[in-house]
C-alpha cells in the first residue's frame, strides 16, 4: 500500500512539473515550433497540431495553447505571417505582407498564374451562390477557349501538367476543394483554406476590370457584394 501511495505521489509531482514551464523553455519551444511551421509551410500542405505536440510538447500537452498563442503572435508581429485554424488541429501559414500571384520574378511564376486564373474563374461563374463553384467539365473548357488545354491535351509548356496541378497540388495544398456533388458523378471546384486567407475578392475583381479594360467592378454586383462582405469580414477579424 505504501509503495502505491509513493508512486501515485510520484506521478501527480511528475505532472505538476510537466505543466510548469518557464519563460525560458516556453520561448525555446516557441523558437523550436516556428522553425518548424516555416519548413513545412514549403510545401504548402496542412500543418498538423498533434505533430507540434509530439515533436515539441511531449509531457507537455498542458501547454499548447499558451505556446500556440505565443507561436501566433511571433509569427505576426516578426515574421508578419499568420497561422490560421482550419479545423481538427490542422493549420496553414499565411504570408500576409507578400502577394507572390502574377509576379514573374516569382519563381513558382507558372503554377501562380495558373492558380490566379482558376480562382478567378470560379469566383466569377456563380452569381448567384453563397460560395461559388465551378463544374470541373466548365474550368477545363475555359482553359481550353485561353489556350492552355488543347485537344484534351493537358500538358503546357509554359504551365506543365495542368490536370495535375488542378487536381491535386492545389487541392493538396488547400488553395481548392474539390468534391462530388451529392448523388452524381459531377465534379466541383471551390475556394478551399489557404485561397481564402491569401487572395481578396478585390484582387480578383481588380484583374477581371483591367481585362474588360477598365470596366467598373460594381457592374459584377454579385461578385462585388461578394468583395465587400468579405472585406467586412476580415475588418472584424482585424479588431
Amino acid at each position: 500500500m505504501s509503495q502505491r501511495k509513493r508512486l501515485g505521489k510520484s506521478t501527480r509531482s511528475q505532472t505538476t512539473r510537466n505543466a510548469e514551464i518557464d519563460l525560458e523553455e516556453e520561448n525555446h519551444i516557441v523558437g523550436m515550433v516556428i522553425r518548424y511551421l516555416f519548413a513545412n509551410n514549403q510545401s504548402k500542405t496542412a500543418i498538423h497540431g498533434d505533430q507540434i505536440k509530439k515533436n515539441y510538447l511531449a509531457g507537455l500537452s498542458q501547454n499548447y495553447s499558451s505556446i500556440i498563442i505565443k507561436v501566433k503572435q511571433t509569427l505576426h508581429e516578426i515574421f508578419g505571417y499568420e497561422l490560421i485554424d482550419i479545423g481538427g488541429l490542422k493549420y496553414i501559414l499565411v504570408n500576409k505582407i507578400n502577394n507572390p500571384y502574377l509576379d514573374s520574378s516569382n519563381k513558382d511564376a507558372a503554377e501562380n498564374t495558373l492558380l490566379f486564373l482558376t480562382l478567378t474563374y470560379i469566383f466569377m461563374s456563380c452569381d448567384n451562390e453563397a460560395t461559388p463553384f465551378a463544374k470541373e467539365d466548365d474550368l477545363w473548357e475555359y482553359l481550353t477557349n485561353l489556350k492552355i488545354i488543347k485537344d484534351e491535351n493537358f500538358q503546357h509548356h509554359y504551365f506543365g501538367n495542368v490536370k495535375k496541378l488542378i487536381t491535386s497540388q492545389f487541392v493538396d495544398q488547400l488553395y481548392l476543394t474539390r468534391r462530388k456533388i451529392p448523388g452524381t458523378e459531377e465534379i466541383i471546384y471551390e475556394w478551399g483554406p489557404r485561397a481564402n486567407a491569401e487572395i481578396t475578392r478585390r484582387s480578383i475583381l481588380e484583374f477581371v476590370s483591367k481585362v474588360y479594360n477598365d470596366r467598373p467592378i460594381e457592374s459584377w454586383p454579385a461578385q462585388a457584394g461578394a468583395m465587400r462582405e468579405s472585406e467586412k469580414l476580415d475588418i472584424h477579424a482585424n479588431e
